[in-house]
């Protein structure tokens, strides 16, 4: 019995052996609800970091009692928070928008109003989250909004400096008027109460109007360089503005006199005035909002997010004051945080990250999980049984374009623009590493990845070429001249010998990272000015196949080829690319350590689990919110971790669709066995994936008969190429009838008999034979041996691993042999991890 039975055998007999014991213990009760108390969704076993006050966001606006705060968000959401405990109490779905920047509550408290790009405006019943009116202005124009005067109505600020009035109970404009005569506004603002607008325009006009009658009250040069920041006190009475160079001017809104120019060090965006209109926000180059006080022109305080938050971008336009003032709220990557304006303190701490997240990552004994996230420039080291931090890492070396979670589980890559950073958040908790030999060349974008034994890590470099860096020295091993697409993905193989370059204006190609050289491209060529929409490539785990996310679709290659073995497309078309489709466009996907199950995520948050034999779907997972921006499976297959762009991170129980009892196994028959062995030499990939796979579901009988054509393939074409140069005329007729039957089976044979350097006769005879396979319909025979190895790797049988290590010994072609070791260490590694 070969030592990987004997495993095999000695794991079966410890299940049967524990079994009893195990039998009547009461089932632990599933886990309902994460540390904050909010519930978790259906097959989830934890939740890390949290929803609270969590959502990547463009404006903010208080309730007129100051209870709730509204959130518009990049994801075509509004979102109604608690102010209290900073938990979603409401989410309003209808918004067809994926990039809201004006929203305001009515003076009622019950309704709000919502503005995107997409020249819709939204009113919302903020009680149930249902859209109540839709307005459809005339013309796309970004602008701004306020209440009207009168109850019921809306204003509506264009950049054009339109003023558009809107009676929400007939859903019409009811009036509008043009400020400026086509003067296109840079900044517009317009007060809270709706009487005063603002509008400022090149090359340095700032102009003020009644908004009840469209009078011009003043206009006045800012003397500013680069105006970044227009606002309106509440009342409207007094007007700022900020810009370079680092100053912030405040003028009375009647009368057009300046009253205050301050110096501040760096320019303050996103400027709104204080509630009763004697302070004003901003937030500075420093990333920390600025709080100044306008009566003694000074600087107040500042509020800045603790470390741990990271150091994510804030949300432009996402500050605002609490209608008594006494709280600040902004918007920072994918968190809102809240301060109490007279301290500065800091009302709601939550952990995890408050940016997408890159990558997740699970240890090998899949106890715990590291994550990260570029947005944030954190990483962040979980218990999975406890959903609690157990350390994390802040970076402090710039913006951080990108990090990747080593296989280690508790170790990060962060590319900065000093090179790259490697940091270990385990027991040297925290420790950072740099490559030695001097700075490395900066890595940029997302083209950044780590291979499977962690040992090489690549990156595109500013100097546009693909570096290759030893992660056990430290040192840059070689570089590849490819011209990489910025939108471009790289994924690479299992063992790291290749590299597979995708998406742009081209099709995905490999690359050998031993010579330098391309070895092939995948699928159809691309027609001039078409664009390739990849979102996504991973490898397979025994690096057989290629999984392409893109254009609505998922495809499987085959790497040994480059051509297509399946494609996973809806019964009634692609998946949807828009985000806000009823699936969303596809954002990526990944395949089980197995390679049994494909796991493809939704820009909409849906997580679709597939089987990667026939591309059925086995199941759907719903919880996310937002699109899913990283995946990983535990070693068995069993656990789902799934990083999303809020910063959070699911844990998903897949079990029961990735790792299903296999049916009773139906043994072929010697007709269907030699069909199938026929099959695997098509050059129609996907035919001969159908072929492994079936193969795969007979163990027994195809074991036996694969062990017999793998090893008399090699004999045979050796026997008819000998022929050839028979002198009996009939052998050689025969011997050239076999060989080109067998199609393009026979092209590394007849290379190998050219390079031989035989008779000038044969080598006419031989050459015509390669002539006329090259168009074949057949591949090389290496390549049906890798397909039937890869059907006893499938099947995993006892009678299938038998037959693959007497292969690994004394198979008749080295690349059999080679093909043959590899599998029986996956194997082996696989049965480890159950």
């Amino acid at each position: 019995m070969s030592s990987y039975s004997r495993a095999a055998c000695t794991a079966l007999v410890l299940i049967f052996t524990l079994a009893p014991a195990t039998v009547n213990a009461a089932p632990a009760p599933p886990v309902s609800a994460d540390a904050f108390g909010d519930p978790l969704p259906h097959g989830v076993i934890a939740r890390l970091g949290t929803l609270r006050l969590r959502h990547t966001c463009m404006a903010l606006a208080w309730a007129p009692d100051g209870q709730t705060l509204a959130s518009a968000g990049w994801d075509g959401t509004i979102r109604i928070w608690d102010a209290a405990s900073g938990k979603q109490i409401r989410q309003c779905r209808g918004w067809m928008n994926v990039n809201g920047h004006a929203l305001t509550y009515l003076p009622d408290g019950k309704t709000l109003a919502s503005k995107g790009n997409e020249n819709t405006l939204h009113v919302w019943d903020a009680a149930t989250g249902r859209e109540v009116r839709t307005l459809f202005p005339a013309q796309l124009q970004v602008g701004t909004l306020a209440p009207g005067a009168e109850d019921g109505t809306l204003l509506e600020l264009c950049t054009d400096n339109t003023l558009h009035v809107w009676d929400l109970t007939t859903g019409r404009e009811s009036s509008h008027m043009e400020l400026s005569h086509g003067k296109q506004q840079a900044h517009v603002a317009l007060s809270a109460d709706g009487k005063r607008v603002a509008g400022w325009c090149v090359p340095d006009d700032l102009t003020v109007w009644d908004a009840a009658t469209g009078k011009e009250l003043f206009h006045t040069p800012t003397k500013l360089t680069n105006l970044v920041s227009l606002t309106l006190s509440r009342d409207g009475k007094t007007v700022a503005a900020s810009g370079s160079p680092g100053q912030i001017v405040i003028w009375d809104a009647e009368k057009g006199k300046e009253q205050h120019r301050y110096e501040n060090p760096g320019f303050l965006q996103w400027l709104t005035f204080s509630p009763d209109g004697e302070n004003i926000a901003g937030l500075g180059g420093d990333r920390a909002v600025h709080l100044w006080s306008l009566a003694a022109g000074k600087e107040l305080r500042r509020f800045e997010a603790p470390a741990s938050c990271g150091s994510a971008w804030w949300g432009p336009g996402a500050l605002a004051f609490s209608p008594d003032g006494k709280t600040l709220a902004a918007s920072q990557g994918s968190a809102i945080h809240f301060w109490t304006v007279e301290t500065g303190e800091m009302l709601q701490r939550f952990t995890g990250h408050t940016g997408a997240v890159d990558d997740v990552r699970f240890s090998p004994d899949g106890a715990r999980i590291v994550s990260c996230s570029g947005k944030d420039g954190m990483a962040r080291l979980w218990d999975v049984g406890s959903a609690k931090e157990i350390a994390s890492w802040a970076n402090t070396h710039g913006s951080a374009f990108s990090m990747v979670a080593a296989p280690d589980g508790e170790s990060v890559l962060a590319a900065t623009p000093g090179g790259w950073v490697r940091v270990k958040l385990g027991e040297d908790k925290g420790k950072e590493a740099f490559p030695s030999g001097g700075a490395p060349v900066a890595v940029w974008s997302a083209n950044f990845v780590l291979s499977a034994d962690g040992k090489t890590l690549l990156g595109t470099g500013q100097d546009r070429s693909i570096h290759l860096w030893d992660m056990e020295t430290g040192k840059e091993r070689g570089r590849l001249p490819i011209p990489p697409n910025p939108f471009g993905m790289l994924a690479l193989s299992p063992d790291g010998k290749f590299l597979a370059v995708g998406g742009g204006n081209a099709q995905a190609r490999l690359w050998d990272l031993v010579t330098a050289k391309e070895v092939r491209s995948f699928g159809e060529a691309l027609a001039p000015g078409q664009y390739q929409d990849t979102v996504g490539l991973t490898f397979s785990p025994d690096g057989r196949s290629l999984l392409e996310v893109g254009s609505g679709k998922v495809t499987l290659y085959e790497v040994v080829t480059g051509r297509e073995r399946m494609q996973i497309i809806r019964p009634n078309g692609p998946y949807g690319r828009s985000p806000n489709s009823a699936d969303g466009g596809l954002a990526r996907a990944i395949l089980s350590p197995d390679g049994e199950t494909i796991a493809a995520a939704t820009s909409s948050g849906t997580i679709v689990l597939f089987d990667s034999n026939n591309g059925r779907e086995r199941t759907r997972l719903t919880g996310h919110t937002n699109m899913v921006t990283s995946m990983a499976f535990v070693s068995d297959g069993k656990t789902l971790a799934t990083g999303d762009v809020d910063g959070t991170v699911l844990v998903w129980d897949v079990k029961e669709w990735t790792a299903p009892a296999r049916a009773a196994s139906t043994e072929l028959k010697p007709d269907k066995l030699a069909a199938l062995w026929e099959s695997l030499g098509d050059a129609d990939a996907g035919k001969a994936y159908k072929s492994i796979t079936a193969l795969a579901s007979s163990p027994k009988a195809s074991a036996a008969y694969l062990k017999g054509k793998l090893t008399e393939t090699d004999a045979r074409f050796a026997r008819w190429i000998q022929d050839l140069s028979s002198d009996k005329l009939d052998v050689r007729e025969k011997a050239e009838k076999e060989l080109a039957k067998e199609e393009g089976l026979a092209v590394p044979a007849l290379r190998k008999a050219l390079e031989s350097n035989p008779p000038p006769e044969s080598r006419l005879l031989l050459q015509a034979l390669l002539n006329r396979q090259k168009d074949s319909a057949k591949v090389p025979v290496e390549v049906r041996a890798r397909r039937a190895l890869e059907a006893l790797e499938r099947a995993g049988s006892a009678e299938a691993i038998g037959v693959l290590e007497d292969l690994a010994k004394d198979a008749p072609g080295a690349t059999v042999k080679q093909e043959a070791k590899a599998a029986l260490v996956r194997l082996t590694r696989r049965t480890a991890a159950h």
